[in-house]
């Protein structure tokens, strides 16, 4: 059995499901003209953990070990926020629209959004510290199950 995996490339695989997910369940939304709020970008992370863990899980044939499942977690974490970062900043520098968000910013109260953003991170780092266990672990059996059978 492998040890100490490099996590580097899921991590990866992570950022490329989450961004195409975000991307196709923007463009939804907004066809749909629906606002379904923080749920889609919950949807997203698990989706990129599941496209992540699905290869993890075919390459080692196990779920990450702690240390691997913190270090996935953790940068994880990072590249959704870079991820999210180079969506909006787009959208931020289009039309005058970064003074705009500036000015709205300078108006509310700099201890609630900054509430607000460490809930959020709280709760994507949650979704993804038990995306990568669980998630893992269901995979991992239904591979093993299937192998079995076939």
């Amino acid at each position: 059995m492998d040890t100490d995996v490099k996590v580097a490339a899921y991590v990866v695989r992570f950022a490329i499901a989450y961004v195409l997910v975000l991307i196709a369940l923007g463009l939804l939304m907004t066809l749909l003209e629906f606002n379904a709020g923080s749920g889609v970008s919950v949807g997203a992370l698990i989706a990129g953990v599941a496209f992540a863990v699905s290869k993890f899980v075919k390459d080692h044939r196990r779920a990450p070990t702690p240390g691997e499942r913190k270090r996935l977690t953790w940068w994880s974490l990072g590249a959704s926020i870079l991820v999210s970062a180079a969506l909006v900043a787009p959208l931020a520098l289009a039309d005058g629209q970064l003074s705009e968000l500036i000015q709205m910013l300078s108006q509310l109260n700099l201890l609630l959004v900054l509430g607000v953003a460490l809930f959020v991170l709280a709760l994507h780092l949650l979704v993804l510290w038990y995306s990568y266990g669980g998630l893992a672990k269901s995979m991992t059996r239904s591979r093993l199950r299937a192998q079995s059978r076939g």
